[in-house]
């Protein structure tokens, strides 16, 4: 089934896309690693020609400290930073994750310095998780292999839509 998210434009389920949406959808949908992708097109320009970025839940394949765990991910093209589409595709996201899913909790890293993601993801009532860690794709020594994680419970989402 696809979602239509007001200020966005089109936000589709991996997997359950129509044909059409197929060429598209693949330069943002990873199979091995399983990614569900909420894909994203500007309304305005032809939706063929203006993938924004992807917003979506994966099971990271990094062996990561939290694994293993679903992570609810974005990455905006730099024209679309700043409009809250992040927050709202990502909000779409963890609806699915534990609506659909079931799934007990969902986290989202980032690199200590990433203040804007940071917001991104307290805006989604997520909370940093005081537990750092060295990103292992990241060579040691790197600038931005430090990473910030934070944790969203369903029970902390469940509050949170209620309201």
């Amino acid at each position: 089934s696809l979602l239509h998210c007001p200020t966005i434009g089109l936000c589709g389920l991996i997997g359950s896309l129509p044909n059409y949406f197929a060429a598209e959808v693949a330069a943002v949908y990873d199979e091995d690693a399983e990614m569900f992708a909420a894909q994203m097109v500007d309304p305005v320009v032809d939706y063929l020609a203006a993938l924004m970025g992807f917003v979506g839940l994966e099971q990271p394949i990094a062996a990561l400290p939290c694994a293993p765990c679903v992570e609810v991910g974005w990455r905006l093209g730099v024209a679309f930073w700043g409009n809250g589409y992040a927050t709202e595709a990502a909000k779409a996201a963890l609806q699915y994750g534990f609506g659909e899913l079931a799934l007990d909790e969902i986290v989202s890293f980032t690199t200590l310095a990433n203040q804007p993601s940071r917001a991104v993801m307290q805006r989604l009532g997520m909370v940093n998780a005081d537990e750092d860690l060295d990103h292992p794709n990241l060579p040691v020594g790197h600038e931005l292999r430090r990473h910030c994680l934070y944790r969203l419970s369903r029970r902390q989402w469940s509050e949170r839509t209620q309201v």
